[in-house]
């Protein structure tokens, strides 16, 4: 199934529950952050804020997020309504779960070089190529 994505000001929402590469966390949503953060952080409220590799269950969405050879993080994401991958680094397209996930989110033209090596089948949805539309709320 196709994530409905919106390129904000604010960021990428991704689905009703996620958002990727917030410039300012939303609180009530995923946030996804885009590159690794502090191993420990505090006072981060009631926020859903997503910035370390790791394995997190939330409220029945599954995000395993790895660390790509570049330092970027790259989401796994399942749910009810959502099975997909955000891919920001080539090499976390050789992770066998890769091939599991028909939508396949990126960030740059070195990931969909790679799946066009790698010939992975499957929705590509680039995320340059997206307008920018109204803020999250």
């Amino acid at each position: 199934m196709r994530p409905t994505i919106t390129l904000t000001d604010n960021g990428i929402k991704i689905g009703e529950h996620l958002v990727f590469n917030p410039h300012t966390p939303v609180i009530g949503i995923i946030n996804l952050q885009a590159d690794v953060g502090a191993e420990m952080a505090y006072d981060r409220g009631n926020l859903l804020f997503i910035d370390f590799p790791w394995e997190y269950d939330i409220a029945g969405t599954l995000i395993n997020a790895y660390v790509g050879t570049n330092g970027k993080l790259n989401y796994l994401i399942s749910n009810d309504e959502l099975q997909c991958w955000i891919i920001q680094s080539p090499d976390v397209l050789e992770i066998d779960e890769v091939c599991d996930k028909d939508t396949r989110i990126f960030t740059d033209e070195a990931v969909e070089k790679k799946l066009d090596q790698l010939e992975m089948e499957g929705e590509r949805i680039n995320l340059t190529t997206l307008a920018v539309s109204p803020a999250i709320d």
